[in-house]
């Protein structure tokens, strides 16, 4: 709890968002490891495992999801 982001009041589920794409999430690791190499801060949050608190607008979020899919697409 102490390494969250607590400027960011609202966390989002990296499989939720997998779902909405229909693909396998990725990593947390690969995931945090995208957000911070775009110049963004990413934790994760005390209320979901699963849940990572960011600074990155959301269209850096869906861009590095399409690049998960294309990805996810090639190991296939």
């Amino acid at each position: 709890m102490m390494q969250e982001l607590h400027d960011m009041p609202l966390f989002f589920s990296l499989h939720n968002i997998a779902g909405t794409v229909k693909c396998t999430s990725p990593s947390l690791v690969m995931f945090r490891s995208a957000v911070l190499n775009a110049g963004y801060r990413i934790s994760s949050t005390h209320v979901n495992p699963l849940g990572v608190k960011s600074d990155a607008p959301w269209d850096v979020i869906w861009d590095i999801m399409r690049c998960w899919v294309k990805f996810a697409a090639l190991l296939s």
